[in-house]
């Protein structure tokens, strides 16, 4: 028969149109599965970021001013120790540019706070912090943006007639002469793929919870500039204490030369005992050595500063300011509380933490929501680049969360700890920030009474020496009534030197209770220049 769909001749060339024309209905949906995968997949949903459950920001390090009661054993007039402890990486600095090559240069305290600011650790910390902050937020705002992607490939396809259903048994009158495969035969596909979130309300809030992280970070920055600001002004007053202690030991070491030698000259005379001069010139050694002790400290809280402050500890530099006497009276116990509530970038920074905390909950809520996603493609397809055909696909997908195991009340619980975490330390803090403004009014008030108490003694000391020299060079008292009132004499200066250490460090102190320490700081310390 001529007209028999297949002959023994003609069978296996059929046969194959047959397979390809069966192929030719599978490759769409082949095609279209491929493709489909592709493009973003609609199945995805979006999680609540998890913030940590304490929004107190570490710094690696810290500055505590401290003022603790002087033993009840020591006879001078010093009641109070101060002291400034700074830790971790606001101890430390990246080297800057020198003060002047070759010579000895002056420091003010306003260069020394702008060093701090620019070469202290800790403010490169906090800019580091606050600058993945700002990553951070970039990254999840990409969630509410389209996502745009372009894919050009390049394709040779063999498919297997068996894995797709047809097959020899499907065709039992020809199955000996159906083929197992189609192909190779070859495609090109060049498209565009793009997918926006419509509605999604936990990728929305987890935007805002990333906002207010990069404005908490921010702060942060704000606030260590304040405790850089403290910690050089500290390190500054060590340095101006420690040269009005060399100073004094000078004079005392310039006393007792005069002494010892006014001493000599009379045993030469046989007007005084051998063990006179002895006496004296221990003393003599004795301020001599002290001298060399406080020109070694003298050394040691400059390179100190150095370290805060960008500086080589080779670099060698003198101070402009003095330690300023000024007890002028401090504000009010009630404004210093109201400033504080207002400057304090700490405080600030625990209210926006808990604004964080708010807004991670509601991502974890909004898991119940619905959400509304738009997909799809649109490129060319075909055997060669000049006869490709069009091809796009377009979808509208709306996902209705139903059960999720518990996991929708899990963030939400975990999100409800942060927040009540964060809530706690808002108070905390709050109070915190009034015990140490309360702490360094106290600091000062008490500072200041020392100090007219410290000078008083300074003056009659140096009184009761004048008089005991006196009497010692016209023979009416030993050299152990000078010594003894040389020794009054250094601890009186040192009382003094101490007090007016304790009445600076105290305003400086207040001022950063205050939050106002990289503003009020150099106007405090250049009251005695």
């Amino acid at each position: 028969m001529r007209h028999r769909l297949l002959d023994v001749q003609g069978s296996r060339p059929r046969l194959y149109w047959v397979a390809l024309g069966a192929t030719l209905l599978f490759t769409p949906l082949h095609l279209g599965a491929q493709l489909g995968a592709s493009s973003p997949s609609s199945s995805a949903l979006t999680r609540p970021v998890q913030v940590p459950l304490s929004g107190r920001q570490g710094t690696n390090g810290s500055v505590a001013i401290t003022q603790q009661p002087a033993g009840g054993g020591d006879s001078g007039v010093q009641t109070i120790n101060s002291t400034v402890q700074v830790t971790g990486s606001f101890a430390g600095s990246i080297l800057g540019n020198p003060l002047r090559n070759g010579v000895t240069a002056e420091l003010t305290i306003d260069e020394a706070i702008r060093r701090g600011l620019r070469y202290n650790l800790g403010v490169k910390a906090a800019s580091r912090s606050a600058q993945q902050a700002s990553a951070t937020q970039s990254s999840v705002r990409s969630a509410l943006l389209p996502n745009i992607s372009a894919q050009l490939s390049d394709n040779v396809n063999k498919i297997s007639l068996i894995t797709t259903g047809f097959d020899a048994s499907s065709f039992p009158s020809i199955g000996q002469f159906f083929p197992t495969d189609v192909g190779p035969f070859h495609y090109y596909s060049a498209q565009a793929n793009v997918s926006q979130s419509l509605l999604d309300m936990v990728a929305l809030e987890n935007y805002r919870t990333s906002k207010l992280q990069t404005e908490a970070a921010k702060l942060g920055t704000q606030d260590a500039r304040e405790q850089i600001a403290l910690a050089v002004a500290g390190s500054y007053l060590r340095v101006l204490s420690a040269i009005a202690a060399v100073n004094t030991e000078m004079a005392q070491v310039k006393y007792s030369q005069g002494v010892y030698d006014q001493s000599l000259a009379q045993e030469v005379a046989g007007a005084k005992p051998h063990v006179e001069t002895n006496r004296n010139l221990v003393q003599l050694q004795t301020e001599q050595q002290r001298l060399t002790a406080d020109q070694a400290t003298l050394i040691k809280v400059k390179m100190i500063l150095a370290r805060e402050i960008g500086l080589s500890i080779d670099q060698d530099f003198t101070v402009r300011e003095a330690l300023s006497p000024d007890t002028t009276a401090a504000i009010s116990l009630a404004e210093a509380y109201q400033r504080a509530a207002t400057a304090r970038n700490d405080v600030h920074a625990a209210e926006v933490q808990v604004r964080v905390a708010e807004d991670a909950r509601k991502a974890a809520g909004a898991q119940y929501l619905p959400t509304l996603k738009l997909q799809g493609f649109y490129g060319l397809q075909g055997v060669n680049p000049n006869s490709g055909t069009s091809v796009y696909n377009g979808s509208i997908s709306l996902n209705v969360p139903i059960f999720s195991g518990g996991q929708i009340r899990s963030d939400e619980r975990q999100s409800d700890a942060a927040l009540n975490q964060r809530r706690s330390e808002l108070s905390d803090l709050r109070e915190q920030v009034r015990f140490e403004v309360r702490t360094a009014w106290l600091d000062l008030d008490v500072a200041a009474k020392q100090v007219a108490v410290a000078e008083s003694n300074r003056r009659l000391a140096a009184q009761t020496l004048q008089q005991s020299t006196d009497r010692f060079f016209a023979g009416a008292t030993t050299s152990v009534e000078v010594v003894q009132s040389e020794q009054a004499v250094a601890s009186a200066e040192n009382d003094y030197i101490g007090s007016l250490f304790s009445l600076n460090l105290a305003r400086i102190s207040l001022a950063r209770s205050m939050g106002e320490a990289e503003k009020d700081i150099p106007l405090i310390l250049k009251g005695a220049q």
